[in-house]
């Protein structure tokens, strides 16, 4: 509902789903949204909210995808995809992982807590969206 009191123009959206068409169109960014990219997949959620206790702090947030596993030997593992919108160029990537890196650590460390997995098996991908890469973190 707040969405249709915000005044747009029909060419932004136009061209913001031009630009996710693009971003779709790169096989490393479409394969995060196909299950066939993982092996024994248990569940896949979306916009996953979580509070948990880490250390001495309180933490919450929610986490946009997270693509639950089970491995033939009953191992379960979790992977976090978070999907980044900022404008940048394929060559400011490394920076601006570096710069989500705290966030996404954060995020690693609640799952394996709400999953109830040693962290090893908790790994996490950032997809930038603009650029039409992702990259490990």
């Amino acid at each position: 509902e707040i969405a249709n009191r915000i005044p747009y123009e029909h060419s932004d959206v136009q061209a913001q789903l031009t630009a996710f068409r693009q971003s779709l169109a790169r096989p490393e960014v479409r394969k995060v949204f196909l299950r066939s990219s993982y092996s024994g997949v248990v569940k896949v959620e979306r916009e996953r909210p979580f509070a948990v206790r880490l250390a001495a702090r309180f933490v919450r947030g929610q986490i946009d995808r997270l693509v639950w596993t089970k491995a033939a030997d009953g191992s379960q593992t979790v992977e976090i995809i978070d999907f980044k919108t900022d404008a940048i160029p394929a060559a400011a990537v490394p920076e601006r992982t570096a710069y989500y890196r705290p966030q996404i650590e954060a995020y690693k460390r609640a799952a394996a807590a709400f999953g109830k997995l040693p962290e090893q098996n908790v790994t996490a991908t950032l997809v930038f969206t603009i650029p039409g890469c992702t990259t490990a973190v």
